[in-house]
């Protein structure tokens, strides 16, 4: 119950007012940067400096060689609302500035201990200000070259509660790492500098074109699997690399958006853009893509969220519709029919990636590829609208609680073949339990090799494989940054990784199973993977393991599974399915892909009205 004074209506004091605006700004250090920065980009600046102390708790210091602020106005620029970037409200529909709302510097101020130094064009001489909780203190005069520095120290010393909610210094620095890559991304004709405890971390000089700019940030390897797409449609320039459909990927990363100059999420262009992809990937791969739009400024609110990450299109459709056709017709060039082969498409069969099938390889079977026989695949084309599909899309979709406990010895696992060489189908007759089951080859295999890897884990047992030409693989600076704590963990899982430069690691040792794995993807996605804060659903067996080991053992198991529309023998299909019985019969992959759809006998019997 409240209180009578707690019913009290009263107004907030001046500083729980600051409190809560800043809130809505400055959730962590790397919100700081990120208005910091679009300060420095809106004065005209040509070099940014981002100079950083324990992952921004202790002092965040951009520094640029803009056009300065006046002496005089110093003061009012710490004032909520106070903008030299709008006069009127038809302004808001012509925003082409990163920050206009006047909220930055007051917000920073409100949690953090600010020192502003300023210099003028024009000018002979800077000032400087010191603000605690939001207040100026003297104004005094500075000598320095022109531009601005403002250092934002200790944050949230002032609210212990938020301050208690921020993580390692390393994964605050990682959130730092990205809001530099993405301000880099918007403004390629900016140089901009991160250092971290007094270290070059990043230097990212000016370019002249976008195209130079994702070579800078991603590297060769992300511009050399994509297709470069420049389009106007509906007056709006659409500008973009994405990536082929024969090299997408199981991670979304980079998937990058800037409108305007500014780094956006957008749903709808995402939607748009896996739009065109259909049809060209399968399911669980994602396309990667880094994509400019320039659009005119009173078709776009950039106003609809505090920290302007997300915007408003007025004419969504025409947007939509315009991304879609771009892409669709841009990526018409290539190949209409992915092919989604094995890395190692130079060894037949898959169990000679040595791991996992129920027998073990030696080297020579490893360099002597067998033969593949020819399959006569089973074809299915069930009646439309009949109610006997109903039930058996009802059945399919079961559970695996009936069948009886495990006894391999009386198991028979009859292959009858592969559905669009992608799906095996088997008859399996386990003790009281016989009929047809329909596997996702690609999931099962690596549910298989997760389960296993699972165990090796734990004891320490992973087979693993030195590598005879350790390749250096240069990784994003965020990627680089997180990858980097988890050295360790990733050797006990048999990825024997280490540093070679600043954001470049040398793979030595990787698990047997994954010798012939493109290892630069491999990494990167295992970095995103452990950056990524999301839980896959799983078995309370997943939920026992720390989560970002359970990340990385998930992301090794679907490189090292075999793939989509790749043909298996007779023999080899009985190993998989054989093995995906042996771990236990799981419903579902690591990443919670479906693997199996299942039919008994006695269920077909219902169906065909046999009972």
């Amino acid at each position: 119950m409240l209180t009578e004074s707690a019913k009290t209506i009263s107004m907030l004091s001046g500083e729980v007012i600051s409190q809560i605006a800043a809130g809505e700004l400055i959730d962590r250090p790397c919100s700081v940067v990120k208005e910091l920065i679009e300060n420095s980009v809106d004065a005209g600046s040509t070099v940014v400096t981002v100079d950083i102390m324990d992952g921004g708790k202790q002092l965040i210091r951009v520094s640029d060689d803009g056009e300065g602020i006046p002496s005089e106005n110093i003061r009012l620029a710490f004032e909520r609302h106070a903008t030299s970037k709008l006069r009127t409200v038809d302004d808001l529909w012509h925003v082409q500035t990163m920050g206009f709302r006047g909220e930055a510097l007051p917000s920073i101020s409100a949690v953090a201990k600010v020192k502003l130094r300023t210099m003028c064009v024009g000018r002979k001489m800077g000032a400087e200000l010191t603000l605690t909780n939001g207040l100026p203190g003297v104004l005094e005069d500075a000598a320095l070259s022109c531009g601005t520095i403002v250092e934002a120290s200790d944050v949230f010393f002032n609210s212990p509660v938020r301050k208690k909610f921020l993580k390692a210094a390393s994964t605050e620095f990682s959130h730092i790492c990205r809001v530099v890559q993405n301000q880099a991304l918007g403004t390629p004709s900016v140089h901009l500098r991160l250092t971290h405890n007094g270290k070059l971390i990043s230097d990212f000089p000016a370019v002249s074109s976008m195209r130079d700019r994702v070579l800078q940030l991603f590297g060769a390897n992300v511009v050399d699997r994509s297709v470069e797409i420049s389009k106007t449609f509906d007056d709006i320039s659409i500008w973009g690399m994405f990536s082929n459909p024969e090299q997408v990927k199981t991670s979304r990363t980079p998937q990058e958006i800037v409108l305007n100059g500014r780094w956006i999420k957008s749903a709808m262009i995402v939607h748009a853009i896996y739009e065109a992809y259909r049809m060209r990937i399968p399911k669980d791969r994602h396309p990667t893509f880094v994509v400019t739009l320039d659009v005119d400024p009173t078709r776009v609110d950039v106003n609809v969220h505090p920290t302007k990450r997300e915007v408003r299109f007025l004419d969504r459709e025409a947007i939509h519709r315009s991304i879609f056709h771009s892409l669709k017709s841009g990526l018409g060039v290539l190949s209409t029919a992915p092919q989604f082969a094995s890395p190692s498409a130079n060894i037949s069969l898959p169990y000679s990636r040595g791991y996992g099938w129920g027998r073990s390889v030696d080297r020579t079977e490893i360099e002597t590829p067998t033969a593949r026989g020819t399959l006569n695949v089973m074809t299915e084309a069930p009646e439309t609208g009949d109610d006997h599909a109903l039930i058996a899309e009802s059945v399919f979709v079961g559970k695996e609680s009936d069948v009886p406990s495990l006894d391999l010895y009386s198991c028979e696992i009859r292959p009858l073949g592969q559905l669009n060489q992608t799906y095996i189908v088997a008859n399996v007759d386990i003790g009281e339990w016989h009929g047809l089951k329909v596997l996702d080859q690609h999931t099962a295999h690596e549910r298989v090799l997760f389960d296993r890897l699972v165990e090796q884990t734990r004891t320490c047992s992973v087979a693993t494989q030195s590598l005879l030409f350790s390749p250096v693989i240069e990784l994003q600076p965020s990627q680089a940054v997180v990858l980097n704590q988890h050295l360790e963990e990733l050797r006990v899982l048999g990825l024997e990784i280490e540093r070679f430069g600043k954001h470049a690691f040398r793979i030595r040792t990787v698990p047997s199973f994954l010798q012939y794995t493109d290892v630069y993807v491999l990494l990167g996605e295992i970095a995103d993977e452990i950056i990524d804060e999301g839980q896959y659903a799983g078995s309370s067996q997943w939920d026992a393991l720390d989560k970002k080991t359970h990340k990385a053992l998930a992301t090794m198991a679907c490189h090292g599974a075999v793939k989509a529309n790749q043909s298996l023998e007779s023999e080899e299909m009985k190993h998989l399915v054989h093995d995906w019985v042996e771990v236990g019969m799981p419903t579902t992959c690591p990443h919670g892909r479906r693997i199996v759809m299942r039919l008994s006998i006695a269920e077909l019997d219902r169906i065909f009205g046999r009972v």
